[in-house]
């Protein structure tokens, strides 16, 4: 069968075994690539879509306050601001709230819990905003730093600005800690657990450990290709090869914090 948050993604009923109550449960219909909803064979390609103010350059999506049964895609739009979406329906995305802010939108982090997004708009700053309400979101305050990523953690907003990480708290904004991983810009930002890990314009993956609530430099490793976003989940990181002149990815894992392991090289080539 399939998972609950599974049946929430595609709208099937969490409580029933087949939605449709046509003896044929809802993995089955997935797995044969039919719709658990309508019976209908699932649609491929682009399924829908939502004019925003702005350019979407960054989305997180998260369930709002303690809901289980709804998802809410945050999303950093550029000169845009913040857009909320409601992304329940996948096949109906529909809009719920946006605010304009200061500079240029590019990261975006919620913490469900707090109901509170933070936004990394470079030369306008890091803007924490309250989304109790999706449909009106409020400024709580900007921090004046050049954030060009932020994630979150615990509470705490860590942004990276330059080649620095800073660490502030989310609901008061106060200034907590400043780490330099190394020389170079940081280019991408990406979180697990209680571990940070940044890629940089040399090619470098670092690991950062805050499960303290201090940041303490943990292990690296020098990639061939990289200077662009990753992502982490479930110990493997994927670094995005923006510097390779066909791009895809690479993956390492990062198991041991303390000797990160490359797994594969980029994924794209020559056609």
């Amino acid at each position: 069968g399939l998972s609950d948050d599974a049946e929430v993604i595609i709208g099937s009923d969490t409580n029933k075994w087949s939605t449709a109550g046509d003896g044929i449960s809802d993995g089955a219909k997935v797995a044969q690539c039919i719709d658990p909803v309508a019976g209908t064979p699932l649609a491929t390609g682009l399924i829908a879509s939502l004019p925003l103010p702005g350019q979407a350059k960054d989305v997180t999506i998260a369930a709002p306050g303690t809901s289980t049964s709804q998802q809410v895609a945050y999303i950093a739009c550029g000169s845009g601001g913040l857009s909320i979406v409601n992304v329940a329906q996948f096949q109906a995305p529909v809009l719920l709230g946006q605010i304009n802010l200061p500079g240029d939108a590019s990261s975006v982090a919620v913490d469900p819990t707090v109901q509170v997004v933070a936004v990394a708009a470079n030369s306008g700053g890091l803007h924490l905003i309250d989304v109790s309400s999706n449909a009106q979101p409020r400024l709580i305050l900007t921090i004046s730093t050049n954030a060009s990523a932020v994630k979150l953690l615990a509470g705490v907003a860590y942004a990276a600005v330059g080649n620095t990480l800073q660490a502030y708290d989310l609901l008061t904004g106060q200034f907590l800690q400043i780490l330099t991983p190394g020389g170079a810009n940081i280019a991408g930002l990406g979180a697990e657990g209680f571990f940070l890990y940044t890629m940089d314009t040399a090619n470098i993956l670092r690991v950062i450990d805050v499960s303290s609530g201090v940041m303490t430099a943990r292990g690296s490793l020098s990639l061939p290709y990289g200077g662009g976003g990753l992502f982490v989940g479930a110990n493997i990181a994927y670094v995005s090869a923006a510097n390779d002149t066909y791009g895809g990815f690479l993956t390492v894992s990062v198991a041991n914090p303390d000797q990160p392991v490359l797994l594969g090289n980029s994924s794209a080539s020559p056609t």
